[in-house]
């Protein structure tokens, strides 16, 4: 039962979550933030004290209840636990993550685990969607494993369709040329150019027209069979210029650009400031990042500051009637 049990804590954690989104009292459900609440503390022995979820919706037909783990509910690893670097191993995602050359690599956030719980609260959201209906509750069943697999559905879509299995391959994207990362004259900078027009722009910025008379790179197919040599012919010219010179040129062109940065780059970068989406916190000592969901041109903010040890305990207990 531990991927239930884990499963139970995360779900905990999302529905008390969702208590601090009080302006918008239609997305809240109290009842199901106690439960959350139960199940964030009893998680380890769910199954032990009758409180799977067959057992509590036999008492009460309305509950809607989430189990949420590394395998899921059937098969031979159902009682397996797992971890997001675990689950990027197991699912092919980490295979094809990194140099071409190189040993498979670890994608740097815990997109599994962030997902999963999207899942989940998207399913636990369709569930209480589907109460008001019918009166009934749901059983929601989720897991890390098939979040990573629904994660690569277009690879497995293109191998379906007679193309190989996805393999490493760096910053290079699949099917169009350029897309990959070039050389500027401090750091790289990500160009995928998939139209005529936007190829045609992109030289002109380049003051390359010569590349869009070459009848190796003139058109899509032959940049795609002469990659290599297109390739060391951009790194050449981008790296008369920075990044952000560069990006500015092309932006202003209409050609699809990303200078590659650090998070800290990206976190002072003037459209993360203008977005709104690292708030102070209540106390002001520090940022924190807010939801990425505005409602109606407003974003959440932070209301409250979190509870010093034991202090929302009585009031915890009232709320559960302890």
């Amino acid at each position: 039962m531990y991927y239930i049990s884990k499963g139970f804590q995360l779900v905990g954690l999302m529905a008390i979550g969702a208590g601090f989104i009080n302006k918008f009292p239609y997305l809240m459900d109290y009842k199901l933030l106690g439960i959350g609440m139960i199940f964030f503390i009893m998680g380890v022995v769910v199954q032990k004290f009758g409180l799977d979820g067959p057992a509590l919706m036999a008492k009460n037909s309305r509950l809607i209840y989430c189990n949420m783990g590394a395998f899921g509910s059937y098969g031979p690893l159902k009682y397996a636990p797992g971890y997001d670097p675990l689950i990027q191993a197991f699912s092919g995602i980490a295979d094809a993550t990194g140099e071409a050359n190189g040993d498979a690599v670890r994608v740097g956030v815990p997109l599994i685990d962030i997902g999963t719980g999207m899942w989940a609260a998207i399913g636990i959201l369709t569930a209480l969607h589907q109460r008001q209906a019918t009166g009934r509750g749901c059983l929601v069943d989720t897991a890390m494993i098939e979040t990573a697999l629904a994660w690569q559905s277009l690879s497995f879509a293109v191998h379906e369709g007679g193309g190989p299995w996805p393999t490493r391959s760096g910053l290079q994207g699949p099917m169009i040329v350029p897309n990959n990362g070039y050389h500027a004259s401090d750091g790289l900078l990500l160009l995928t150019i998939g139209t005529p027009g936007q190829f045609k722009r992109f030289c002109e910025v380049l003051n390359r027209m010569d590349l869009l008379e070459n009848p190796d790179f003139m058109h899509g197919e032959g940049r795609v069979a002469n990659q290599a040599t297109f390739d060391a012919t951009v790194n050449d010219t981008l790296q008369k210029r920075t990044r952000a010179e560069w990006s500015k040129l092309l932006t202003a062109a209409d050609v699809p650009n990303a200078p590659i940065q650090n998070l800290g780059e990206a976190v002072d970068h003037p459209q993360a400031v203008a977005s709104g989406i690292y708030q102070s916190s209540p106390d002001g000592s520090f940022r924190l990042t807010g939801l990425p969901l505005l409602f109606d041109g407003e974003r959440p903010g932070f209301r409250t500051k979190a509870p010093d040890l034991g202090e929302a305990t009585q009031e915890v207990f009232a709320f559960m009637d302890v």
